[in-house]
Protein backbone atom coordinates (compact mmCIF):
# COMPACT_ATOMS: atom_id res chain seq x y z
CA UNK A 1 0.00 0.00 0.00
CA UNK A 2 1.15 3.41 -0.74
CA UNK A 3 0.58 6.72 1.12
CA UNK A 4 1.68 10.07 1.76
CA UNK A 5 2.55 10.90 5.77
CA UNK A 6 0.24 13.80 7.58
CA UNK A 7 2.73 15.75 9.50
CA UNK A 8 0.23 17.07 11.82
CA UNK A 9 0.09 20.12 13.57
CA UNK A 10 3.62 19.91 15.01
CA UNK A 11 5.20 19.64 11.43
CA UNK A 12 3.71 23.06 10.22
CA UNK A 13 2.35 21.26 6.96
CA UNK A 14 0.05 19.09 5.92
CA UNK A 15 2.26 16.93 4.12
CA UNK A 16 6.11 15.96 3.61
CA UNK A 17 7.26 15.71 0.16
CA UNK A 18 8.64 12.28 -1.12
CA UNK A 19 7.46 10.49 2.71
CA UNK A 20 6.31 7.33 1.70
CA UNK A 21 4.42 4.57 3.31
CA UNK A 22 5.87 1.36 0.54
CA UNK A 23 6.36 -2.37 1.21
CA UNK A 24 5.42 -2.66 4.88
CA UNK A 25 7.67 0.55 5.80
CA UNK A 26 8.36 4.77 5.67
CA UNK A 27 10.76 5.61 3.11
CA UNK A 28 11.68 8.94 1.78
CA UNK A 29 11.84 7.95 -1.94
CA UNK A 30 14.13 10.86 -4.55
CA UNK A 31 13.04 11.46 -7.69
CA UNK A 32 15.33 10.36 -11.03
CA UNK A 33 16.65 13.91 -10.92
CA UNK A 34 17.41 13.91 -7.31
CA UNK A 35 19.20 10.41 -7.69
CA UNK A 36 21.04 11.87 -10.05
CA UNK A 37 22.34 14.86 -8.11
CA UNK A 38 23.86 11.81 -5.56
CA UNK A 39 20.32 11.29 -3.20
CA UNK A 40 19.35 7.81 -2.23
CA UNK A 41 16.15 6.35 -1.09
CA UNK A 42 16.15 6.31 2.62
CA UNK A 43 14.71 3.59 4.45
CA UNK A 44 12.40 3.97 8.11
CA UNK A 45 10.38 2.73 10.31
CA UNK A 46 7.33 0.84 9.73
CA UNK A 47 4.98 3.18 12.17
CA UNK A 48 2.97 2.93 14.90
CA UNK A 49 -0.29 0.97 16.39
CA UNK A 50 -2.34 4.49 15.08
CA UNK A 51 -3.10 5.35 11.59
CA UNK A 52 -3.17 7.91 9.39
CA UNK A 53 -5.81 9.70 6.90
CA UNK A 54 -4.86 6.77 4.40
CA UNK A 55 -5.12 4.08 7.00
CA UNK A 56 -1.32 3.31 7.39
CA UNK A 57 0.81 3.08 10.43
CA UNK A 58 1.15 6.19 11.48
CA UNK A 59 5.18 7.23 11.26
CA UNK A 60 7.08 8.20 14.39
CA UNK A 61 8.08 11.68 15.01
CA UNK A 62 11.98 10.96 14.20
CA UNK A 63 10.71 9.75 11.14
CA UNK A 64 9.01 12.96 9.88
CA UNK A 65 12.14 14.93 11.02
CA UNK A 66 14.63 12.79 8.91
CA UNK A 67 12.44 13.35 6.00
CA UNK A 68 11.95 16.67 6.54
CA UNK A 69 15.85 17.27 6.47
CA UNK A 70 16.25 15.32 3.45
CA UNK A 71 14.01 17.83 1.98
CA UNK A 72 15.86 20.45 3.23
CA UNK A 73 18.98 19.00 1.55
CA UNK A 74 17.42 18.60 -1.54
CA UNK A 75 15.78 22.03 -1.99
CA UNK A 76 19.55 23.58 -1.15
CA UNK A 77 21.22 21.59 -4.09
CA UNK A 78 18.01 22.47 -6.34
CA UNK A 79 18.43 26.52 -5.40
CA UNK A 80 21.86 26.25 -5.94
CA UNK A 81 23.18 26.73 -2.25
CA UNK A 82 24.93 23.97 -2.12
CA UNK A 83 26.92 21.59 -4.79
CA UNK A 84 25.32 17.63 -5.69
CA UNK A 85 26.33 15.37 -3.55
CA UNK A 86 29.17 12.82 -4.94
CA UNK A 87 28.95 9.23 -4.44
CA UNK A 88 32.51 8.18 -4.00
CA UNK A 89 30.92 5.40 -1.53
CA UNK A 90 29.42 2.32 -2.90
CA UNK A 91 25.43 2.11 -2.71
CA UNK A 92 25.65 -1.31 -0.76
CA UNK A 93 27.96 -2.50 1.82
CA UNK A 94 30.87 -4.91 0.79
CA UNK A 95 29.50 -8.26 1.18
CA UNK A 96 26.20 -7.38 1.15
CA UNK A 97 23.49 -8.83 -1.84
CA UNK A 98 23.31 -5.42 -3.03
CA UNK A 99 26.97 -5.89 -3.76
CA UNK A 100 26.91 -8.67 -5.17
CA UNK A 101 24.18 -7.74 -7.01
CA UNK A 102 26.08 -5.14 -8.60
CA UNK A 103 29.39 -7.27 -9.02
CA UNK A 104 27.20 -9.80 -10.94
CA UNK A 105 25.49 -6.96 -13.61
CA UNK A 106 29.37 -5.90 -13.98
CA UNK A 107 30.19 -9.54 -14.59
CA UNK A 108 27.39 -10.42 -17.18
CA UNK A 109 28.57 -7.30 -19.15
CA UNK A 110 32.15 -7.67 -19.53
CA UNK A 111 30.83 -11.47 -20.66
CA UNK A 112 28.60 -10.28 -23.15
CA UNK A 113 31.69 -8.01 -24.29
CA UNK A 114 34.15 -10.18 -24.09
CA UNK A 115 31.92 -12.75 -26.55
CA UNK A 116 31.44 -9.41 -28.93
CA UNK A 117 27.93 -9.10 -27.92
CA UNK A 118 26.51 -5.82 -27.03
CA UNK A 119 23.06 -5.04 -26.03
CA UNK A 120 20.33 -2.07 -27.53
CA UNK A 121 18.09 -0.47 -25.92
CA UNK A 122 14.70 -3.01 -26.73
CA UNK A 123 17.11 -5.65 -25.36
CA UNK A 124 18.23 -4.18 -21.82
CA UNK A 125 14.75 -3.54 -21.43
CA UNK A 126 14.08 -7.28 -21.27
CA UNK A 127 16.61 -8.22 -19.10
CA UNK A 128 15.13 -10.23 -15.82
CA UNK A 129 17.82 -8.56 -13.83
CA UNK A 130 16.92 -5.44 -13.01
CA UNK A 131 12.78 -6.05 -13.14
CA UNK A 132 12.98 -8.99 -10.49
CA UNK A 133 15.49 -6.75 -8.34
CA UNK A 134 12.80 -4.00 -7.90
CA UNK A 135 11.23 -6.48 -5.27
CA UNK A 136 14.70 -7.97 -4.11
CA UNK A 137 16.62 -5.28 -3.94
CA UNK A 138 14.05 -3.11 -1.22
CA UNK A 139 13.80 -6.70 0.62
CA UNK A 140 17.30 -8.28 0.92
CA UNK A 141 19.90 -5.33 -0.49
CA UNK A 142 21.45 -4.37 2.45
CA UNK A 143 21.16 -7.72 3.76
CA UNK A 144 24.01 -10.15 4.71
CA UNK A 145 23.09 -13.20 2.33
CA UNK A 146 23.95 -15.70 5.17
CA UNK A 147 21.37 -14.44 7.38
CA UNK A 148 18.76 -14.65 5.03
CA UNK A 149 15.90 -17.29 5.94
CA UNK A 150 13.20 -18.96 3.92
CA UNK A 151 10.80 -17.43 6.11
CA UNK A 152 11.53 -14.75 4.32
CA UNK A 153 10.39 -15.31 1.36
CA UNK A 154 7.51 -17.80 2.26
CA UNK A 155 6.00 -18.38 5.54
CA UNK A 156 2.67 -19.25 7.29
CA UNK A 157 0.77 -18.54 10.84
CA UNK A 158 0.27 -21.36 12.94
CA UNK A 159 -2.31 -19.71 14.40
CA UNK A 160 -4.37 -18.21 11.56
CA UNK A 161 -2.96 -20.14 8.44
CA UNK A 162 -2.05 -16.44 6.78
CA UNK A 163 0.65 -16.93 4.04
CA UNK A 164 3.04 -14.21 4.39
CA UNK A 165 6.72 -13.36 2.85
CA UNK A 166 7.92 -11.77 -0.76
CA UNK A 167 6.96 -14.66 -2.70
CA UNK A 168 3.33 -14.18 -1.87
CA UNK A 169 3.23 -10.30 -2.25
CA UNK A 170 4.59 -10.69 -5.89
CA UNK A 171 2.49 -13.24 -6.56
CA UNK A 172 -1.18 -10.76 -4.87
CA UNK A 173 0.35 -7.44 -6.05
CA UNK A 174 1.64 -8.66 -9.66
CA UNK A 175 0.84 -12.74 -10.86
CA UNK A 176 2.75 -15.88 -11.01
CA UNK A 177 4.50 -15.20 -13.44
CA UNK A 178 6.63 -12.08 -12.37
CA UNK A 179 6.97 -15.25 -9.28
CA UNK A 180 8.76 -17.14 -11.28
CA UNK A 181 10.59 -14.46 -12.98
CA UNK A 182 11.99 -13.33 -9.34
CA UNK A 183 13.00 -17.00 -7.93
CA UNK A 184 15.01 -18.18 -11.36
CA UNK A 185 17.15 -14.24 -10.77
CA UNK A 186 17.45 -14.74 -7.12
CA UNK A 187 18.93 -18.03 -7.74
CA UNK A 188 21.55 -17.16 -10.49
CA UNK A 189 22.22 -14.71 -8.53
CA UNK A 190 22.83 -16.31 -5.48
CA UNK A 191 25.29 -18.82 -7.82
CA UNK A 192 27.15 -15.88 -8.49
CA UNK A 193 27.61 -14.71 -4.55
CA UNK A 194 28.64 -17.71 -3.82
CA UNK A 195 31.30 -18.36 -6.42
CA UNK A 196 32.24 -13.93 -5.09
CA UNK A 197 32.83 -16.18 -1.69
CA UNK A 198 29.60 -13.92 0.23
CA UNK A 199 27.79 -17.36 0.93
CA UNK A 200 27.85 -20.91 0.04
CA UNK A 201 26.06 -22.61 -2.72
CA UNK A 202 24.23 -24.88 -0.87
CA UNK A 203 22.73 -22.71 1.54
CA UNK A 204 20.53 -21.08 -1.13
CA UNK A 205 17.00 -20.17 1.00
CA UNK A 206 15.23 -20.74 -1.74
CA UNK A 207 15.99 -24.54 -2.75
CA UNK A 208 12.99 -25.36 -0.60
CA UNK A 209 10.70 -23.90 -2.40
CA UNK A 210 9.27 -25.37 -5.63
CA UNK A 211 9.83 -23.08 -8.86
CA UNK A 212 8.05 -24.33 -11.99
CA UNK A 213 6.85 -22.14 -14.93
CA UNK A 214 3.41 -21.16 -15.00
CA UNK A 215 0.87 -23.51 -16.40
CA UNK A 216 -0.54 -21.05 -19.25
CA UNK A 217 3.15 -20.53 -20.60
CA UNK A 218 3.75 -24.36 -20.79
CA UNK A 219 0.25 -25.14 -22.16
CA UNK A 220 -0.04 -22.87 -24.63
CA UNK A 221 2.97 -24.04 -26.41
CA UNK A 222 0.78 -27.39 -27.43
CA UNK A 223 0.22 -27.29 -30.99
CA UNK A 224 -2.21 -30.60 -30.30
CA UNK A 225 -4.56 -28.21 -28.04
CA UNK A 226 -4.53 -25.55 -31.16
CA UNK A 227 -5.36 -28.41 -34.03
CA UNK A 228 -8.21 -29.05 -31.54
CA UNK A 229 -9.42 -25.73 -31.41
CA UNK A 230 -10.17 -25.46 -27.24
CA UNK A 231 -9.90 -22.86 -25.75
CA UNK A 232 -7.99 -20.59 -27.87
CA UNK A 233 -9.25 -17.41 -26.83
CA UNK A 234 -8.56 -17.92 -23.42
CA UNK A 235 -4.82 -18.66 -24.41
CA UNK A 236 -4.73 -15.37 -26.24
CA UNK A 237 -6.24 -13.40 -23.27
CA UNK A 238 -3.84 -15.04 -21.28
CA UNK A 239 -0.43 -14.09 -23.49
CA UNK A 240 -1.65 -10.40 -23.63
CA UNK A 241 -2.59 -10.25 -19.85
CA UNK A 242 1.25 -11.30 -19.48
CA UNK A 243 2.66 -8.72 -22.61
CA UNK A 244 0.88 -5.83 -21.20
CA UNK A 245 2.27 -7.18 -17.61
CA UNK A 246 6.32 -7.07 -19.78
CA UNK A 247 5.40 -3.95 -21.21
CA UNK A 248 4.48 -1.62 -17.69
CA UNK A 249 7.12 -3.40 -15.47
CA UNK A 250 9.07 -2.29 -18.14
CA UNK A 251 8.50 1.44 -18.29
CA UNK A 252 7.06 1.93 -14.54
CA UNK A 253 8.99 1.57 -11.35
CA UNK A 254 7.31 1.98 -7.84
CA UNK A 255 10.58 3.97 -6.35
CA UNK A 256 10.57 6.94 -8.84
CA UNK A 257 8.01 9.52 -9.24
CA UNK A 258 5.24 8.41 -12.15
CA UNK A 259 6.46 12.01 -13.92
CA UNK A 260 10.01 10.33 -13.92
CA UNK A 261 8.79 7.56 -16.34
CA UNK A 262 9.32 6.95 -19.65
CA UNK A 263 5.15 7.70 -20.64
CA UNK A 264 5.95 8.24 -24.54
CA UNK A 265 7.85 5.02 -24.84
CA UNK A 266 5.19 3.46 -23.12
CA UNK A 267 2.72 4.37 -25.48
CA UNK A 268 4.56 3.36 -28.77
CA UNK A 269 5.47 -0.32 -27.17
CA UNK A 270 1.72 -0.86 -26.51
CA UNK A 271 0.79 1.18 -30.21
CA UNK A 272 3.29 -1.58 -31.40
CA UNK A 273 2.37 -4.45 -29.74
CA UNK A 274 -1.46 -3.98 -29.36
CA UNK A 275 -2.03 -1.57 -32.27
CA UNK A 276 -3.77 0.26 -29.39
CA UNK A 277 -3.18 4.43 -28.08
CA UNK A 278 -3.54 4.57 -24.15
CA UNK A 279 -3.67 7.92 -23.62
CA UNK A 280 -3.45 10.04 -19.98
CA UNK A 281 -4.76 12.67 -18.49
CA UNK A 282 -2.53 15.05 -16.30
CA UNK A 283 -4.74 14.23 -13.42
CA UNK A 284 -4.59 10.48 -14.07
CA UNK A 285 -0.74 10.57 -14.53
CA UNK A 286 -0.70 12.25 -11.10
CA UNK A 287 -1.83 9.17 -9.92
CA UNK A 288 -0.65 6.47 -11.48
CA UNK A 289 1.16 3.44 -9.77
CA UNK A 290 2.87 -0.18 -11.55
CA UNK A 291 -0.47 -1.76 -10.44
CA UNK A 292 -2.62 0.75 -11.51
CA UNK A 293 -1.20 1.63 -14.91
CA UNK A 294 -1.20 -2.35 -15.23
CA UNK A 295 -5.06 -2.44 -14.87
CA UNK A 296 -6.28 0.32 -17.11
CA UNK A 297 -3.71 -0.68 -19.51
CA UNK A 298 -4.65 -4.32 -18.97
CA UNK A 299 -8.45 -3.26 -19.41
CA UNK A 300 -7.85 -1.17 -22.48
CA UNK A 301 -6.39 -3.69 -24.26
CA UNK A 302 -8.56 -6.80 -23.18
CA UNK A 303 -11.64 -4.22 -24.44
CA UNK A 304 -9.94 -4.13 -27.69
CA UNK A 305 -10.20 -7.41 -28.26
CA UNK A 306 -13.63 -7.74 -27.15
CA UNK A 307 -14.57 -5.08 -30.16
CA UNK A 308 -12.80 -7.04 -32.54
CA UNK A 309 -14.94 -9.43 -31.69
CA UNK A 310 -18.28 -8.11 -32.14
CA UNK A 311 -16.84 -7.04 -35.41
CA UNK A 312 -15.49 -10.01 -36.47
CA UNK A 313 -17.84 -12.59 -35.39
CA UNK A 314 -16.96 -15.10 -32.93
CA UNK A 315 -16.46 -18.23 -35.77
CA UNK A 316 -14.22 -15.77 -37.83
CA UNK A 317 -11.93 -14.95 -34.96
CA UNK A 318 -11.71 -18.10 -33.67
CA UNK A 319 -10.66 -19.43 -37.13
CA UNK A 320 -8.18 -16.65 -37.06
CA UNK A 321 -6.76 -17.82 -33.76
CA UNK A 322 -6.41 -20.94 -34.97
CA UNK A 323 -4.51 -20.53 -38.45
CA UNK A 324 -2.40 -17.72 -36.77
CA UNK A 325 -0.79 -19.70 -33.98
CA UNK A 326 -0.21 -22.59 -36.28
CA UNK A 327 1.33 -20.29 -38.40
CA UNK A 328 3.35 -18.91 -35.71
CA UNK A 329 4.61 -21.98 -34.22
CA UNK A 330 5.51 -23.88 -37.40
CA UNK A 331 7.83 -20.96 -38.72
CA UNK A 332 9.45 -20.56 -35.00
CA UNK A 333 9.81 -24.29 -34.20
CA UNK A 334 11.63 -24.48 -37.82
CA UNK A 335 14.29 -21.60 -36.95
CA UNK A 336 14.29 -22.99 -33.10
CA UNK A 337 15.55 -26.25 -34.57
CA UNK A 338 18.32 -24.61 -36.85
CA UNK A 339 19.87 -22.37 -34.25
CA UNK A 340 19.99 -25.30 -31.91
CA UNK A 341 22.12 -27.10 -34.84
CA UNK A 342 24.40 -24.30 -34.96
CA UNK A 343 24.57 -23.82 -30.98
CA UNK A 344 25.59 -27.91 -31.56
CA UNK A 345 28.47 -26.91 -33.92
CA UNK A 346 30.22 -24.47 -31.99
CA UNK A 347 29.25 -25.68 -28.49
CA UNK A 348 32.39 -28.06 -27.78
CA UNK A 349 34.84 -24.69 -28.12
CA UNK A 350 33.37 -23.75 -24.48
CA UNK A 351 35.84 -26.19 -23.06
CA UNK A 352 38.78 -24.09 -24.26
CA UNK A 353 37.30 -21.74 -22.12
CA UNK A 354 37.32 -24.09 -18.87
CA UNK A 355 33.75 -24.68 -19.12
CA UNK A 356 31.66 -27.72 -19.33
CA UNK A 357 30.17 -27.65 -23.13
CA UNK A 358 27.26 -30.32 -21.78
CA UNK A 359 26.03 -27.20 -19.49
CA UNK A 360 26.56 -24.91 -21.38
CA UNK A 361 24.79 -26.80 -24.41
CA UNK A 362 21.51 -27.32 -21.95
CA UNK A 363 21.54 -23.67 -20.50
CA UNK A 364 21.78 -22.30 -23.69
CA UNK A 365 19.30 -24.27 -25.26
CA UNK A 366 16.83 -23.55 -22.65
CA UNK A 367 17.49 -19.58 -22.62
CA UNK A 368 16.66 -19.64 -26.95
CA UNK A 369 13.54 -21.70 -26.33
CA UNK A 370 12.06 -19.80 -23.79
CA UNK A 371 12.98 -16.53 -26.46
CA UNK A 372 11.19 -18.31 -28.59
CA UNK A 373 8.08 -19.25 -27.09
CA UNK A 374 8.27 -15.47 -25.94
CA UNK A 375 8.66 -14.31 -29.65
CA UNK A 376 5.20 -16.78 -30.30
CA UNK A 377 3.96 -15.12 -27.90
CA UNK A 378 4.36 -11.31 -29.11
CA UNK A 379 3.90 -12.30 -32.48
CA UNK A 380 0.51 -14.35 -32.05
CA UNK A 381 -1.40 -11.22 -29.63
CA UNK A 382 0.53 -8.48 -32.63
CA UNK A 383 -0.99 -10.18 -35.49
CA UNK A 384 -4.70 -10.68 -34.05
CA UNK A 385 -4.78 -7.24 -33.10
CA UNK A 386 -3.46 -5.38 -36.01
CA UNK A 387 -5.39 -7.74 -38.83
CA UNK A 388 -8.49 -6.45 -40.30
CA UNK A 389 -10.89 -7.93 -42.69
CA UNK A 390 -11.37 -6.25 -46.23
CA UNK A 391 -14.73 -4.56 -47.47
CA UNK A 392 -16.80 -6.64 -49.64
CA UNK A 393 -16.39 -3.45 -52.25
CA UNK A 394 -13.09 -3.18 -51.60
CA UNK A 395 -11.82 -7.37 -52.56
CA UNK A 396 -14.40 -6.49 -55.73
CA UNK A 397 -11.90 -3.91 -56.67
CA UNK A 398 -8.82 -5.80 -56.14
CA UNK A 399 -10.16 -8.30 -58.08
CA UNK A 400 -11.11 -6.26 -61.22
CA UNK A 401 -7.90 -4.80 -60.86
CA UNK A 402 -5.72 -7.63 -61.35
CA UNK A 403 -4.67 -8.46 -65.12
CA UNK A 404 -6.77 -11.27 -67.10
CA UNK A 405 -3.89 -13.88 -68.33
CA UNK A 406 -3.27 -13.41 -71.62
CA UNK A 407 -2.16 -15.83 -74.39
CA UNK A 408 1.29 -15.61 -75.92
CA UNK A 409 2.36 -16.86 -79.56
CA UNK A 410 6.03 -17.03 -80.03
CA UNK A 411 7.15 -16.41 -84.20
CA UNK A 412 9.82 -14.26 -86.28
CA UNK A 413 7.00 -12.54 -88.26
CA UNK A 414 4.45 -10.54 -87.30
CA UNK A 415 2.25 -12.17 -90.13
CA UNK A 416 3.00 -15.39 -88.29
CA UNK A 417 1.45 -13.43 -85.19
CA UNK A 418 -1.68 -12.52 -86.86
CA UNK A 419 -2.23 -15.72 -88.74
CA UNK A 420 -1.83 -18.38 -85.58
CA UNK A 421 -3.74 -15.47 -83.63
CA UNK A 422 -6.42 -15.58 -86.31
CA UNK A 423 -5.76 -19.84 -85.96
CA UNK A 424 -5.17 -19.37 -90.21
CA UNK A 425 -2.33 -22.47 -91.13
CA UNK A 426 1.09 -20.18 -91.94
CA UNK A 427 2.22 -22.39 -95.84
CA UNK A 428 5.61 -21.41 -96.85
CA UNK A 429 6.07 -20.06 -100.38
CA UNK A 430 9.39 -21.49 -101.93
CA UNK A 431 12.18 -23.49 -100.46
CA UNK A 432 13.14 -23.80 -97.13
CA UNK A 433 17.02 -21.39 -96.42
CA UNK A 434 19.03 -23.23 -94.12
CA UNK A 435 20.80 -21.25 -91.29
CA UNK A 436 24.22 -21.46 -92.82
CA UNK A 437 23.15 -20.52 -96.66
CA UNK A 438 23.61 -16.83 -97.84
CA UNK A 439 20.48 -14.70 -97.03
CA UNK A 440 17.94 -13.86 -99.75
CA UNK A 441 18.10 -9.96 -99.11
CA UNK A 442 21.56 -10.05 -100.91
CA UNK A 443 23.62 -8.72 -97.87
CA UNK A 444 26.29 -11.50 -98.67
CA UNK A 445 26.01 -12.61 -94.82
CA UNK A 446 24.83 -15.92 -93.89
CA UNK A 447 20.90 -16.05 -93.06
CA UNK A 448 21.12 -17.15 -89.44
CA UNK A 449 23.58 -13.80 -88.98
CA UNK A 450 20.99 -11.60 -90.92
CA UNK A 451 16.95 -12.30 -91.30
CA UNK A 452 17.47 -15.56 -89.41
CA UNK A 453 17.97 -13.98 -86.34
Amino acid sequence: MLGKSSVGADMGQDNIRYFLFLEGRWRWRPTKTMRAAGFSMVPMGRGGPDRDADGNPAASVEDRKRAIELNAEWDAVRLGFRPPQKLDRPLFAQGSVGDGYQRALALREAERRHRGVIWNAEQRSRDDWPRAWKWIGPAFGDCDPKTIQPEHFLKMDEKTGVVSGLLPTIEASVSITERHRVIKVWRSLWVKMASMGYCSADADPTLSIRNTAPQPRQASWQRREVLKGEALKEQVVEMTEDLVEDIVGRYSDKETHPSDWDLAGLRESLYHQFNLRLDFSTEEEDSLSPESLWEMANQRVLQAYEDKEKRFGEPMLRQLEKIIMLQTIDSLWKDHLLNMDHLKEGIGLRGYGQKNPLQEYQKEGFDMFEEMVRRKEEDVVQKLFTVELARESVAREIDIEQPRPQRMVLSRGEDAISARASGVAVKREGEKVGRNDPCPCGSGKKYKRCHGK
